[in-house]
């Protein structure tokens, strides 16, 4: 298959996932998970992935100046934004 079907077909599926996250988030939130919790399953099972992914791939150095701007990119950037955005989805 060429390269272009796979990189079409990944780019439906991530769409595909997230759009299906609103509708299950908003079915499963008020009655089994609160937000944080849904936001700690869905960035813990993202974390696992990419640590199963990159542990198959080539490792690269990368600076410490670098580790902490991407520390804080992650918490300020997906954990903080993912959980007020999917509170607000709890109060609608």
């Amino acid at each position: 298959m060429p390269t272009r079907i796979y990189a079409h077909i990944a780019l439906f599926t991530v769409s595909l996932i997230y759009g299906l996250t609103f509708v299950i988030a908003k079915e499963v939130m008020p009655a089994y998970l609160s937000a944080f919790g849904f936001i700690f399953w869905r960035i813990g099972i993202a974390c696992l992935g990419f640590w199963i992914i990159g542990s198959f791939l080539n490792r690269e150095k990368v600076h410490q100046k670098d580790l902490t701007r991407l520390f804080f990119c992650g918490v300020f950037g997906a954990a903080i934004n993912m959980l007020l955005f999917f509170k607000g989805l709890t109060l609608t």
